[in-house]
């Protein structure tokens, strides 16, 4: 008992020492404290093992594959560059086939930027997949001209043009529908802001043999006689002579 009382005694005392007020607990009660603490530290490190092994276990099931965190990135890249911009959102392409090239071209960069904006946006409401307009360098032309045809004829003045071009590119797209579209942009078009279209036509195959017979008929046609393409028919020429 005195070694219990003396060990409480310091325990108060540096307790004291410390500025905390201590609870009343008896000898045996304090070291018996001691005992489950020291027995609930070797559990609670052994506890926090586990945790710790059954946390990084949980975090690398629940963790996707890297593939899909940079697929959910660049997709959110994209949608907030969207929502930047104001541009529409860009349509899958099934097929990837180019069906028509769009050239706009401004000496004033603001009526151009607004005429593409709005060209995409007419291609997102047909459903034509469309890619972003892309920035051409710009064309830089100096002019010399007379300052005055009469009395300051000799003196010159010089001016620079700027012309800014952005191209758009259709895809998979039916020629109607494609026809439809420049027709509306054509409607609606702003002042100070050309266009320049190329478009792509498929055609079937043995188009080549047509449009040889084509030019053949143009020939009758022109020469009023009747052109036979086959050797063994007749021995007469084009001029209408015999062959010797």
């Amino acid at each position: 008992m005195s070694v219990s009382r003396t060990v409480l005694g310091l325990a108060t005392s540096s307790v004291k020492a410390a500025g905390v007020v201590p609870r009343a607990v008896s000898a045996a009660g304090w070291v018996g404290r001691m005992g489950v603490d020291r027995s609930f530290s070797s559990s609670s490190r052994c506890g926090e093992a586990n945790a710790e092994s059954s946390t990084s276990s949980s975090a690398s099931a629940s963790t996707p594959p890297a593939r899909t965190q940079s697929t959910s990135s660049s997709k959110s890249s994209i949608s907030r560059q969207d929502s930047l911009t104001g541009l529409p959102p860009v349509l899958p392409r099934p097929h990837g086939i180019q069906v028509a090239q769009i050239k706009l071209y401004s000496h004033t960069a603001e009526p151009l930027e607004r005429f593409s904006h709005f060209a995409l946006h007419t291609a997102h409401s047909l459903n034509i997949p469309a890619s972003r307009p892309a920035s051409l360098p710009m064309n830089r032309s100096l002019y010399t001209v007379p300052k005055s045809p009469f009395v300051h004829k000799k003196a010159q003045e010089n001016f620079e043009s700027r012309k800014y071009t952005k191209v758009i590119v259709l895809y998979d797209a039916h020629p109607r529908v494609v026809d439809m579209y420049l027709r509306y942009l054509t409607q609606n078009s702003i002042a100070g802001v050309g266009m320049k279209v190329k478009t792509h036509e498929f055609l079937e195959l043995g188009v080549g043999k047509g449009e040889v017979l084509k030019q053949v008929e143009g020939l009758k046609r022109d020469l009023g006689e009747d052109v036979k393409v086959d050797k063994g028919e007749s021995g007469e020429g084009v001029d209408g002579g015999k062959k010797d």
